[in-house]
């Protein structure tokens, strides 16, 4: 009796074995938790002023260590700005009215034509769109008037590769490709500016 006993028993466990084998194979290969996404990498370069140089209306909200918690690199000197854009070409540049004056304009349009971003802090779309020789830019319909400093403006292209759009942009002098553009005022602090030109380098590079 014994004997029988572990007979059913074994039986029974060869069962089990066997259902659990099945309802495996039936939900197949065990998936692993998914990872969370690596966040991309833009390098963002930031020419500022002085600080003692600007009135408090005119500054960018936080400090130096604000944005580079943002992931900005900053610097107060062009030649500096210059050598890091030809080390490591950026996704964006940010500039402020108060050193346009000291900045070699044409070399910030060709970064400009490269397809960097630039940014400007305190010029308004049409004043931007104007350093940067851009007459599409400068045609467009900007609303202007409600400005509060300080706010800045931005402005990227990417130039479209394919054979047709090339030959139809030199047909007609027009630029083909992605553009990414915007203005707006500061709030509290620099995060959600930071965030607004991370987006508008994702939107480039996608296209």
């Amino acid at each position: 009796m014994q004997g029988h006993r572990k007979l059913i028993f074994l039986v029974l466990l060869v069962f089990v074995i066997l259902l659990a084998i099945g309802i495996g194979s039936w939900l197949g290969p065990a998936q692993a938790f998914p990872t969370q996404a690596t966040k991309p990498h833009y390098r963002i370069l930031y020419l500022v002023p002085p600080k003692n140089e600007l009135q408090a209306n005119e500054d960018t909200p936080g400090s130096f260590a604000s944005l580079q918690a943002e992931g900005v690199q900053a610097t107060s000197d062009f030649s500096t700005l210059k050598k890091e854009v030809a080390t490591q070409p950026p996704d964006a540049i940010i500039l402020h009215k108060n050193l346009l004056a000291q900045i070699d304009q044409k070399w910030v349009q060709q970064q400009y034509r490269k397809g960097v971003i630039v940014v400007a802090v305190n010029l308004t779309m049409r004043e931007l769109a104007q350093y940067l020789d851009d007459s599409e830019l400068s045609n467009g319909n900007w609303t202007e008037g409600w400005y509060k400093k300080p706010f800045y403006s931005y402005a990227g292209k990417k130039p479209a590769t394919d054979a047709y759009s090339v030959q139809e942009s030199a047909r007609s002098g027009l630029f083909a490709g992605a553009i990414s553009t915007g203005t707006n005022n500061f709030g509290a602090n620099v995060k959600p500016f930071i965030s607004t030109i991370r987006l508008s380098i994702q939107s480039l590079r996608q296209q």
